[in-house]
C-alpha cells in the first residue's frame, strides 16, 4: 500500500477477507458511477454500445497487462 507521497506503508493489521472485498467492490462502484456518469446524455442503445465498446478495450488493456506479466515471469525465471 503506498500514501500520496509513494511511500510503502504497511498495514498494521491484515485486512480481512470482507474489508478487501468491500474496498475492492466501492472502488469498482466509483469506476461503474463516473462511467454511467459520463454516459447519461445518450440514448440507451448509445449507452449499451459505448458499454460494449468500454468492455471490449478494456479487455484488450487486461490481454496486454497479463502478455506482459508473462514476459517478466518468463524472463526472470531464465
Amino acid at each position: 500500500m503506498t500514501n500520496s507521497f509513494d511511500v510503502k506503508v504497511e498495514p498494521r493489521v491484515e485486512p480481512k477477507d470482507e474489508v478487501k472485498f468491500s474496498h475492492e467492490a466501492n472502488r469498482f462502484n466509483s469506476y461503474y458511477a463516473f462511467v454511467e456518469e459520463q454516459l447519461a446524455h445518450l440514448s440507451e442503445p448509445l449507452k449499451n454500445k459505448a458499454r460494449r465498446e468500454i468492455l471490449l478495450e478494456l479487455s484488450k488493456e487486461v490481454a496486454k497487462i497479463e502478455e506482459e506479466r508473462r514476459d517478466i515471469s518468463r524472463v526472470s525465471n531464465e
